[in-house]
């Protein structure tokens, strides 16, 4: 696997928007954090173009890409949101040689192509916040920016493990609470929030482990293993993360992915953030930490959860690609 260059001051970081159109005017935090840091910041042509919920037409969103990836000043490229829209590029970002010029591709959700094709071509990436998300002022954010530039600057990261999930407040007073794992879940046509807190208490066999690291947004990694594009990962750790998806839809994802032969081979099961999952009025009967038990039960590799990555507020950096080491109790990437 090849490791980008690490960053330094005075190099340059792109911003595109492959997904999601960018609403230029949420842009100054980002812009301040890469000041801070000694960077510099340089825009996509195409960036705050908007066609329908895209960033863009897709040529248009394309060739930011293309531009970002032939910028030789350019040292890492940032996305500006997630949202979808990246797989209708899937094609033409397969086209591209993304090793001959490497850099750091930073993301996550829908972002989880991007870094597929990346892990396809041999080139590390990083699984972190992306623009939109440093306008989301919360307690957290330091910590945040402090794992994002460990990872950029090859900084030995520490990455906590069992941390409780807070997922988004209720809508109404009414809270529903599963006493035995205390897990939120959002019910269907009712305005009703409940958060799924997936702490230490729910990890399994932890057995200490360090293989190279690969995953992203489930979905996503359901829907590229259903186009039959999802990287092998045979001897590698998986993480998942994953939002407002309903439960029986995660259950459904997971077994399909068991049934292809995904889960046999891997050394591990990272579970970070899974947010606002939603339920029916007629509850599906299990929270997140069941259904990957049940569907994993006849298997014996760790499966971590509570590791703060993902759509909550809590978003630490991961690169993907490169080794990771967990010693029974916390994750470490060098």
């Amino acid at each position: 696997m090849q490791i980008p260059q690490y960053l330094k001051p005075g190099d340059k970081i792109a911003l595109i928007s492959p997904a999601r159109f960018m609403d230029l005017e949420k842009l100054e935090p980002f812009e301040n954090w890469v000041k801070k840091n000694n960077w510099e910041l340089v825009l996509a042509p195409n960036l705050g173009k908007r066609y329908n919920q895209f960033g863009g037409t897709e040529n248009e969103r394309l060739a930011d890409i293309i531009w970002a990836l032939e910028n030789h000043e350019v040292k890492a490229v940032f996305s500006a949101r997630g949202g979808y829209g990246t797989l209708r590029l899937f094609h033409d970002l397969q086209k591209l040689d993304f090793v001959k010029n490497p850099k750091w591709w930073v993301g996550f959700s829908d972002l989880t192509v991007i870094h597929s094709v990346l892990n396809q071509q041999g080139l590390a990436s990083i699984h972190g916040p992306m623009a939109m998300q440093f306008a989301q002022q919360n307690q957290f954010l330091i910590d945040n920016n402090r794992s994002l530039e460990h990872a950029l600057t090859g900084q030995i990261q520490q990455i906590p493990v069992g941390h409780d999930l807070a997922i988004n407040k209720p809508l109404t007073a009414i809270i529903e609470t599963d006493s035995a794992f205390h897990t939120n879940t959002v019910i269907a046509n009712q305005d009703t929030v409940k958060s799924d807190s997936l702490t230490s208490l729910n990890n399994t066999n932890l057995n200490p482990f360090e293989a190279t690291l690969w995953g992203g947004n489930l979905s996503m990694i359901y829907t590229l293993a259903a186009a039959g594009k999802l990287p092998s990962l045979k001897g590698k750790v998986l993480f998942i993360e994953d939002i407002d998806e309903y439960l029986y839809h995660i259950d459904r994802m997971l077994r399909a992915l068991e049934i292809s032969g995904l889960f046999e081979g891997i050394v591990g099961l990272i579970v970070g953030d899974m947010t606002d999952m939603k339920d029916h009025e007629i509850p599906f009967g299990w929270n997140i930490s069941e259904i990957i038990h049940d569907v994993l039960k006849n298997y014996t590799f760790p499966i971590i959860y509570g590791v703060p990555c993902g759509h909550d507020k809590k978003n630490f950096s991961l690169k993907l690609g490169m080794s990771i080491k967990f010693d029974g109790k916390t994750l470490f990437q060098f």
